[in-house]
């Protein structure tokens, strides 16, 4: 078994049967039950079952089997039932160096407090799956079984204090029945789990007297008086993983993927051998006095550093309530924690939530929390679109059987869906029109009926590649980000606005647009599909309307699928049958484990097709780092033989506005874009500058001329961030624009090919999809990537022949939408690549609706 620390703290990973678990933890010098390292049983759980002191091998054996020292069998080893579920907590390097290098053992009990004060979280989300009357459900239990590993040092023998904490399969019911633990609500509050051991440990850190830096926005720190510098000195592991990248990659280990560091923290790591402890302390000390690490008068008077709860909750609200409009008590908590790492601890942000319900700031529905502000929002949405129902007067006034005769060429649901919007007298009508059913037509034909009445229509959508297509259908466009820019909005009551793509439209969006809809007396189609993918920015606007009785006419007869099969899947799709269009496409689906081989397998798969197939072939991954790792493969495997130049690409921070303002958000070497002309900055739109250094207060840039500014990004906004990757071009190569180019008519999602490269000139170009051809500075940080295989998200609006889909069954982000949206790409052939066939129904299954904070009912003076 392979365990990826995380920087952030703290790892999640399930562990099988005591027999592999068990020789693993015992086969390295200073792992789990072996004689070096403390062990001790921890938990209500335990408890119940008389554990105590150390970690017996047997028992922890026979445990992760499903046997109880009761001898009671849970489930049986041979079942491929889960073990338990390892949960480790890694201190900040400097932390560790303080206290195994400098010295101070008192950090070490700071650590197990810290470890001990998040389980103790854990246990309150232990659950059981209880089955009645055919009917599962959770149950929740409050107590675990836990086998704590506290250990020293690093595969490279750095310091690294980190406590292995190994959550047994089996919690108690309240009827003293053992039942298997389910450990979703532990998975997914992982990142909670990290925060507060971090919060805590900071807390206890400055108790004894230490500062800390923040190095990141989510609350990771290291000890102030250790430098970056001095910390990178006692990272072996790293250094070797960049050592690698630099010898058999030629990269920097900024310029390198997410996937390729993954992959090669695997192929670098070493086996834990014995260690003599005496020698390794005197290297240690050899290793700090060559890098100035004074150990000893490091300690600062401690003192006062907590900061106003209120102030920071309403960061917190900020923070989230872009994204989520209601959102879980655990979400906020991790929040906060993020934003006073040291200063306050989660029993104190409980009564700050309590109070803070008590004044109506947050308004409660069991686990489910609001905010007042964004129930106006939406009631505002709600309310305009009734304020407008009966309102005007109908588009087409002539003769009703000439208008259907002008739209006789169009499907029965288009049809009815043009009438509707040429004959209605609401202010506000939908459109609810499933993946392929002909929307762009439908829209093409209905502009023209309306302008044939004397009005202007104008058109709005989410991105911008959907902007496009509706001017590809004669409709002027833009998107919703320039409307609400924009302070001439170019409205009159002879204006008709079509919003394409109203499923991904987030509450803001809408209200900016219903707002100037009602105030300047025009009207308003939504058109979407709320079954497809949703908002990323807070809200569910458009089946918010549907459910509160805006008139909507509903387009369902599917016109793309040529296949009769693959169309039976997405009509089964689009009904919430999902489990039943899996068993459809059964014979097109694909079982292979192993990551690597799954994407290898889709690689060959692809580059096995002829080149006129491969055109009308896409590829879909669930996760980014899927589709870097199948793009890479693509183009290593097509192996083109043009020009080649390296290049830098950028991907792109995904940050909230809050993050976006916050100095700890950007790391030395990160690449930010102005997206506006700042003459303070010498930045002009477009162009690109470099993170230097990081100061307390701003950011040093450096251009590409090389001249350097002091930026802040609270103050300055309009930058946004990214991450340079190295990426090997060639003549050939298919490559998707990853963000908006107004200077050079690129937008988003685009695809196109490397025609040309010139290494003098230092010119790329490409061949766009419309017949253009655009020139780049290769020097320069392009905002492009391979263009092979997208995520579901870059995939919604494409039509094509052929889908290849790797689906992961076990990954967070596989769940209905994703699959039908993914399926209903393709007009004949759908391939599903997935790690686990039987987990493949269930997985797609999974409803992942955001929630409106409307739904947040009730109003609670306690939490």
């Amino acid at each position: 078994m392979c365990l990826l620390r995380s920087a952030k703290m703290l790892s999640l990973s399930n562990v099988g049967n005591g027999q592999v678990a068990a020789s693993y933890y015992e086969s390295a010098d200073d792992y789990y039950t072996s004689g070096h390292s403390p062990s001790r049983w921890w938990g209500d759980g335990a408890a119940h079952l008389g554990l105590q002191g150390g970690v017996d091998a047997k028992v922890f054996a026979e445990l992760l089997d499903g046997q109880l020292p009761t001898g009671e069998m849970l489930h049986h080893a041979a079942s491929g039932r889960r073990g338990g579920t390892d949960g480790t907590f890694s201190a900040p390097k400097s932390v560790s160096m303080q206290a195994l290098v400098g010295g101070d053992r008192r950090i070490i009990e700071a650590h197990h407090l810290a470890v001990e004060r998040a389980l103790a979280y854990a246990q309150t989300l232990a659950a059981c799956r209880v089955t009645a009357d055919g009917i599962a459900r959770n149950e929740a239990t409050g107590n675990l079984v836990v086998a704590c590993f506290a250990h020293d040092l690093s595969r490279a023998c750095d310091p690294q204090l980190h406590t292995h904490c190994v959550m047994v399969n089996a919690t108690r019911r309240s009827d003293g029945q053992w039942r298997a633990m389910d450990n979703q609500q532990i998975y997914r509050n992982k990142m909670l789990l990290g925060a507060l051991y971090r919060a805590e440990l900071a807390r206890e850190l400055q108790g004894l007297g230490y500062g800390i830096r923040l190095t990141h926005d989510d609350g990771r720190f290291e000890l102030a008086h250790i430098t970056e510098h001095q910390v990178k000195a006692f990272s072996q592991r790293s250094n070797a993983i960049e050592a690698y990248l630099k010898e058999h990659h030629g990269l920097e280990r900024a310029e390198a993927s997410a996937w390729d560091k993954k992959l090669i923290a695997v192929i670098t790591r070493d086996k834990k051998t014995a260690v003599d402890r005496a020698y390794l302390r005197d290297e240690w000390q050899s290793l700090s006095e060559q890098n100035g690490i004074d150990y000893k008068g490091t300690t600062v008077p401690a003192h006062d550093m907590c900061r106003d709860l209120n102030e920071l909750l309403d960061q917190a609200l900020r923070h989230i309530g872009e994204r989520q409009a209601a959102f879980s008590q655990q979400t906020l908590m991790q929040a906060m924690l993020e934003r006073c790492v040291g200063t306050a601890n989660l029993a104190e942000i409980e009564v700050a939530l309590q109070d803070a319900v008590k004044c109506r700031r947050l308004i409660r529905d069991g686990n489910k929390l609001t905010t007042p502000a964004a129930q106006q929002i939406e009631r505002a949405i709600l309310d305009i679109e009734a304020r407008g129902r009966g309102k005007l007067s109908a588009i087409y006034t002539g003769e009703r059987h000439a208008l259907r005769e002008n739209l006789a060429h169009l499907s029965d649901g288009q049809c009815e869906a043009a009438l509707g919007i040429l004959l209605t007298h609401n202010q506000v009508i939908g459109i609810q029109g499933r993946a392929g059913v002909g929307k762009t037509t439908l829209l093409q034909v209905a502009a023209q009926e309306v302008r044939a009445q004397g009005y202007t229509v104008k058109g709005l959508a989410p991105s911008a590649s959907a902007a496009r297509e509706l001017i590809g259908a004669g409709i002027e466009a833009e998107t919703l980000a320039a409307f609400m820019h924009r302070e001439n909005k170019g409205l009159h009551d002879k204006t008709l606005l079509i919003v394409d793509e109203a499923g991904m439209a987030s509450s803001r969006q809408l209200h900016a647009v219903l707002d100037a809809v009602e105030k300047t007396g025009c009207r308003v189609v939504l058109v979407g599909d709320t079954a497809q993918l949703q908002a990323v920015e807070a809200g569910k606007p458009f089946a918010q309307l549907q459910a509160h009785g805006m008139h909507t006419a509903v387009v369902g007869q599917i016109q793309r699928q040529k296949n009769p099969l693959l169309k039976k899947a997405v009509e089964l799709a689009v009904d919430g049958q999902v489990a039943m269009a899996v068993e459809v496409l059964d014979k097109h689906i694909l079982q292979i484990a192993q990551a690597n081989e799954r994407f290898e397998c889709i690689a060959n798969d692809y580059i096995n097709l002829p080149v006129k197939e491969r055109v009308l072939t896409r590829v879909i991954a669930g996760t980014r780092s899927a589709r870097n790792e199948i793009n890479q493969r693509i183009h290593d495997k097509l192996g083109l033989k043009g020009q080649r130049q390296e290049v830098t690409i950028l991907e792109r921070k995904d940050h909230t506005e809050m993050q976006a303002r916050s100095i700890l958000s950007y790391q030395v070497g990160d690449v930010v874009l102005a997206d506006s002309d700042y003459p303070s900055l010498c930045l002009k739109r477009g162009e690109s500058a470099t993170v230097v250094e990081r100061l307390d207060s701003a950011l040093v840039i450096e251009r590409a001329d090389g001249g350097r500014s002091m930026w802040q990004p609270a103050l300055v906004t309009k930058l946004s961030g990214y991450v340079p990757v190295k990426r090997s071009l060639v003549v050939g190569d298919k490559v998707r624009i990853t963000a908006n180019d107004r200077t050079r008519g690129l937008i988003n999602g685009d695809l196109a090919e490397v025609v040309a490269m010139d290494s003098k000139l230092h010119s790329l170009t490409l061949s766009m999809e419309d017949g253009r051809q655009v020139s780049l500075d290769s020097r320069r940080p392009m905002i492009l990537d391979y263009g092979y295989c997208s995520t579901v998200y870059g995939s919604q609006g494409q039509t094509c022949d052929r889908i290849m889909i790797e689906a992961d069954g076990h990954s967070t982000t596989a769940n209905e939408n994703m699959f039908y949206v993914a399926i209903s790409r393709a007009r004949y052939t759908v391939k599903i690549y997935t790690d686990d066939r039987e987990l493949l129904p269930l997985a797609m299954s999974r409803e992942i609706e955001k929630e409106a904070a409307l739904d947040v009912r009730v109003a609670c003076l306690e939490i």
